[in-house]
């Protein structure tokens, strides 16, 4: 219906005084927004892929919400829009053939709505990815939040129960160890809420790259889906994608999702999957990921970067503990959560926050989250790629609390 300047796909489009500008201010007027609320900038678009078919996501409405209160809050105009979700158990045959079009769905929503800056809400695995590709194509603005990992069930003797004990429980079940009573019983329990698995999967691997590309807040990873910790982050992100766009805005154009995307950063993320445990899946998503950007990733540097990176993390599926021994313990969020340009030079934008006494492994080691001391010391470790391979700054906090205590910690590292 738009009828002037049709090519421009931003915000600016509300603040004019034309015909064009006119109807877009009615139609948002129609839906109850206030004269002044129609003209204010940024206009932030929220992307959700809020979906009842997709439980792991089914918490990012209120997380919506919460953005919208901090884009309100910094003075833009927050206006959510949906897109297909994608659901690893109830996508057929597979989930990953709906990535791309998920890219494409996103891409195109960004490219042809009328909003200056864009925040990416997703969870779900593949979600997370085709979410960045979308981005980094539409050439905005784009912060990230995640759903977070859902909570953890405890078993009648008191132990944890996360997604990955559904395996060992259905072999049991087709050997006729497993009573119906049972079964039905453990069917009600496996999910204690809505969310992410429970593991270092590839939904919270994806989560701990989209922050080491710089898209989302440092610590949101795996704050739990239903956590007050969560929401605020999610009121933050609101808030610091409006001075993201701030910041840029003199810029011509607005520096885009794209500029978080280099050979330096791929290779952050890819270090840092490598030194958690992460899902080997995101391989292929990285790859994607820096294709929309330009980049070639070859084989033989994923080789090189994996076979010199150590393994610090030891949580479940593959490891012995539980993600939120890890968040408890390393992985809350910082105090004042910064987001360096995208301008400055090549290197992570957050990091991975650990508790281990010691000093950097030498060698490829496991850091145990249960380890405990009288006296906990907390690090920061800021991973950053340069021509010598990884690089490790440190910087220690000490507690006082035990190590499985959270405690506040100062802004995270940036190196290079």
């Amino acid at each position: 219906m738009s009828q002037e300047r049709t090519g421009r796909g931003d915000g600016g489009l509300f603040a004019e005084e034309s015909v064009d500008g006119f109807i877009h201010r009615a139609f948002l007027r129609g839906a109850g927004h206030s004269a002044a609320a129609v003209r204010r900038r940024p206009v932030v678009g929220i992307c959700s892929s809020w979906s009842e078919l997709n439980p792991c996501n089914a918490g990012l409405q209120g997380l919506a919400d919460a953005v919208k209160r901090g884009v309100l809050a910094a003075g833009g105009l927050p206006l959510v829009f949906p897109t297909i979700s994608i659901s690893e158990p109830y996508s057929r045959p597979t989930s990953m053939m709906l990535r791309n079009l998920m890219a494409m769905d996103v891409e195109q929503m960004i490219t042809s709505s009328p909003i200056d800056a864009v925040v990416l809400l997703g969870g779900c695995d593949k979600t997370v990815p085709a979410q960045l590709m979308g981005a980094v194509s539409a050439g905005k603005p784009a912060l990230a939040l995640t759903a977070g990992p859902r909570a953890v069930t405890r078993r009648h003797d008191g132990g944890a129960l996360t997604i990955d004990d559904l395996w060992p429980k259905a072999d049991e079940r087709r050997r006729g160890l497993v009573s119906d009573d049972e079964w039905s019983r453990f069917e009600g329990c496996l999910n204690a809420s809505v969310g992410t698995c429970n593991v270092m999967g590839t939904a919270v691997t994806m989560a701990v790259v989209a922050e080491m590309l710089g898209f989302a807040l440092p610590g949101t990873a795996l704050s739990p889906a239903t956590s007050a910790a969560r929401m605020a982050a999610a009121e933050l992100t609101g808030t610091r994608v409006v001075a993201l766009w701030a910041g840029s805005a003199t810029a011509t154009p607005p520096v885009p999702a794209a500029a978080m995307i280099t050979p330096a950063s791929i290779e952050n993320a890819f270090r840092v999957v490598c030194a958690i445990g992460g899902s080997t899946n995101a391989l292929l998503h990285l790859i994607a990921i820096a294709g929309r950007a330009g980049i070639r990733v070859p084989l033989a540097d994923l080789r090189a970067w994996g076979t010199s990176t150590p393994v610090l993390v030891d949580v479940r599926p593959s490891g012995r503990y539980l993600l939120s021994d890890l968040d408890e313990v390393g992985a809350g969020p910082p105090s004042s959560p910064t987001f360096p340009p995208p301008a400055d030079p090549p290197c992570t934008r957050s990091a991975i926050r650990s508790t281990r006494t010691g000093d950097w492994p030498s060698s490829p080691a496991r850091w145990h989250p249960t380890e405990r001391s009288s006296n906990a010391q907390r690090r920061t470790l800021a991973f950053c790629a340069t021509p010598a391979g990884l690089s490790c700054s440190t910087e220690w906090r000490t507690c006082g609390r035990a190590s499985m205590t959270r405690c506040s910690m100062s802004t995270p590292i940036r190196c290079c």
